[in-house]
């Protein structure tokens, strides 16, 4: 593992579109698409290779703070502050 300041640092890739900080992402095991969750209380799913939007999943009641995606890359669950985890289908 490497520390590297972020100034130094060429992206290769912007998603934009969260209106709040994204405080969790989870990349998929094909590693062909990732989820972020952001306190605007939306998930996203993006495809990694061309940086598009492909779903936005709305409904939580606070900011999403943590997610994970199943082994098969079918589900996504994902937890607010409410302690609650909606359990969403990948497609």
């Amino acid at each position: 593992m490497e520390l590297v300041s972020n100034t130094t640092v060429t992206p290769l890739r912007t998603f934009g579109g969260h209106k709040g900080s994204v405080e969790a992402v989870a990349v998929f095991p094909d590693r062909r698409r990732m989820v972020t969750g952001s306190r605007d209380k939306t998930l996203r799913l993006w495809d990694l290779e061309t940086g598009v939007l492909l779903k936005k999943m709305e409904g939580y009641s606070g900011d999403v703070t943590a997610l994970t995606v199943s082994r098969d890359g079918q589900m996504i669950a994902s937890a607010d502050p409410s302690k609650l985890t909606p359990i969403r289908s990948a497609r």
